[in-house]
């Protein structure tokens, strides 16, 4: 819950936050190749939709927490997970379901495909939106060092692709940029609308303990992530053609248990 309050302090500004966005969900590709659970609390690289409408390319970071099942020989398809994380802030948190497969593929490497998808509303300081997203991340985990059999130090990269349905309304500038809005009657508002498919690359290093192949404790991973990606740019409204680039960083605490072998 501490990473959750850091999350809300580092997106907090002078102007209502609304929509955010990940960049990554967050999940290694090395599968536990045996049933068992991921628990995960996270900062995630993000955009924000209300950045979007101010003009800003900044980058931000939202809170995340998220549980993943890994059925393995219980359903007979190795590698396979389902799960659902809930990112965002107080009063505009969406909770995304996603499912995927990882596989190990090589001494040390391995590869996962994840698709995942939600929709929400929300509504804060007289701005407000819905969004449906859907979308799907392939990654590349290489184990760099091992250290004491147990310990191991991981490089992960991984590309996502979502795509983005949005509208809101919310007040505007004289520059047709989003600004709070007074509720006094002097207030401009514009409804506005994003629509496309917004790429971001992600890398990740990775201390892992754990990762033997056998005992109810699987794994615990502390990583630092950093992102970059395209995000929309809405200007009196409309979006432009021209989208923004954005960089943002993270960290993330996962903790697997499960069966012993």
């Amino acid at each position: 819950m501490k990473l959750i309050a850091v999350a809300a302090l580092l997106v907090s500004s002078a102007c209502t936050t609304l929509g955010p966005m990940p960049a990554t969900t967050g999940i290694s590709a090395v599968p536990a190749d045996r049933p068992g659970f991921e628990a995960q609390a996270a900062i995630v690289p993000a955009f924000y939709l209300s950045s979007a409408a101010e003009g800003s390319n900044a980058g931000n970071a939202t809170g995340q927490l998220s549980i993943l099942v890994e059925p393995d020989r219980w359903l007979g398809i190795p590698g396979l997970v389902v799960g659902a994380r809930e990112f965002g802030q107080s009063g505009d948190t969406l909770v995304e379901p996603y499912i995927g497969l990882r596989r190990r593929v090589g001494d040390g490497v391995s590869l996962a495909a994840i698709g995942y998808g939600t929709e929400t509303t929300s509504a804060a300081s007289g701005a407000s939106y819905s969004a449906t997203r859907l979308g799907t991340e392939l990654a590349a985990d290489v184990q760099l060092l091992e250290l004491a059999g147990w310990v191991s130090l991981h490089w992960q990269v991984s590309a996502s692709f979502t795509d983005i349905e949005a509208s809101g309304s919310y007040c505007i500038a004289g520059g047709g940029a989003a600004t709070d809005c007074q509720n006094d009657g002097t207030d401009t508002r514009a409804n506005g609308n994003v629509s496309g498919i917004f790429p971001a690359g992600t890398a990740q290093l990775s201390l892992d303990l754990g990762h033997r192949p056998s005992g109810v404790f699987h794994d615990a991973r502390l990583a630092v992530l950093a992102s970059a990606g395209q995000m929309p740019q809405l200007s009196f409204g409309q979006q432009e053609a021209q989208r923004a680039t954005y960089t943002s960083w993270g960290l993330s605490l996962t903790l697997g248990l499960g069966a012993e072998h």
